[in-house]
């Protein structure tokens, strides 16, 4: 041993700590990019929304809008289970599996899948 051990700080034992500690909860970073106008309106969100706490960081508001957004999800294929799609005649959500899609009409598939799309 040459005595040259290089000695980490406390901030990058935390850090380290921190990312193991992550990386076990399964959290992955995202990373997306943004025009001036989006990044306007998240910061108008993040404000509003946290309130008199203050802003939440973009990851919660990210997190949370993504939860509310599958908990909205999960309510509308709950409302499309079993209903019998006038086109097929077959129950949804699976319907004919879009081979009607182009009948909006007629197709009930079709018409959940484009009430579903943001």
């Amino acid at each position: 041993m040459t005595g040259n051990a290089e000695t980490k700080s406390p901030e990058a034992i935390r850090q380290e700590r921190h990312r193991a500690k992550l990386e076990a909860l399964g959290v992955k970073e995202v990373a997306t990019q943004l025009g001036p106008r989006e990044r306007e309106m998240l910061e108008e969100l993040r404000t509003v929304r946290g309130g008199l706490r203050g802003p939440y960081s973009i990851a919660e508001y990210l997190a949370e809008s993504i939860r509310r957004d599958h908990a909205l999800l999960l309510q509308e294929l709950v409302r499309l289970e079993r209903r019998i799609c006038t086109g097929c005649r077959k129950p949804l959500p699976r319907g004919c599996g879009g081979l009607w899609a182009n009948e909006t009409s007629i197709c009930l598939r079709a018409q959940a899948d484009r009430a579903m799309e943001l």
